[in-house]
């Protein structure tokens, strides 16, 4: 696929990502704790400042760590730094300011990556070589643990009496997509000719929306506590298998068979 979507789906995946655990986090909150307002406002606003909070807090220590990458002449060091802000964005976040520890780390992350891939850092090359796979590691064990949570609480009861919801999830993710690639996102490159996205672009960001490992943790972490959580669960787990067997070949096979311009 052409660089541009590329961009636009792993962007796209980021965000995506980042805003569906805060919402999960507030929504889960608001249900499980009867004191807590239940207001469709209050949950706007506290999506605002948990979201704002995570952004803030991870600038301020991203920027900290910037300065310590320009300091450290070593990658070896610039890939504990990372750690070091990623771990600390995360419990100052969630621990200490109760805002989105996510939007915290994914922020730090970005300031980082920034700070990496500018001439500020020393030995620049040495560095992305180092820190980038680090952590492509790290996030290959965390998506083999999730599914091997996943394939550890699975049964096949979720497939054979709770098959009707699945499809219906299943069903609701898809019809989501169509709405947000073919009818949305034009929306924003009106009066943008050199952004117009073709109808072939538009198949793959619509075959790209593939949910995995952060879909799965959030099922996982589904409170016992919670009305029809097995349910909400067995959904969950049923758009990851789709994606994964259904969507995914099906996407691969269509920009294999793709003349790209």
């Amino acid at each position: 696929a052409p660089p541009r979507i590329v961009m636009l789906l792993e962007g796209e995946s980021l965000l995506n990502d980042a805003t569906a655990i805060v919402l999960f986090g507030i929504l889960i909150s608001a249900v499980i704790m009867p004191d807590a307002p239940q207001s469709a406002g209050f949950v706007v606003l506290e999506f605002g400042r948990v979201l704002a909070g995570g952004i803030v807090t991870g600038l301020v220590l991203g920027g900290f760590a910037g300065l310590l990458i320009r300091y450290f002449t070593q990658a070896l060091h610039h890939t504990v730094v990372s750690l070091a802000f990623a771990y600390l964005s995360f419990v100052l976040a969630d621990s200490v300011f109760h805002v989105s520890s996510i939007m915290a780390v994914l922020t730090v992350g970005l300031t980082i990556a920034h700070f990496l891939q500018s001439s500020q850092a020393r030995d620049r090359k040495a560095a992305i070589d180092t820190v980038l796979p680090f952590w492509g590691v790290l996030k290959y064990i965390a998506g083999a643990l999730a599914f091997l949570l996943v394939g550890v609480t699975i049964n096949l009861s979720f497939f054979t009496d709770l098959w009707i919801p699945l499809l219906a999830g299943i069903s609701a993710v898809l019809v989501a997509r169509v709405i947000t690639v073919y009818m949305v996102l034009p929306v924003f490159t009106i009066g943008q000719p050199s952004n117009k996205l073709t109808l072939q672009h538009k198949h793959v960001l619509f075959g790209g929306g593939v949910r995995g490992a952060i879909t799965a943790a959030l099922a996982l972490s589904l409170p016992v506590e919670l009305e029809g959580w097995w349910i909400a669960q067995s959904i969950g787990y049923g758009v990851v298998i789709f994606s994964l067997f259904v969507q995914t070949p099906l996407l691969n096979r269509y920009l294999s068979r793709q003349r790209w311009k």
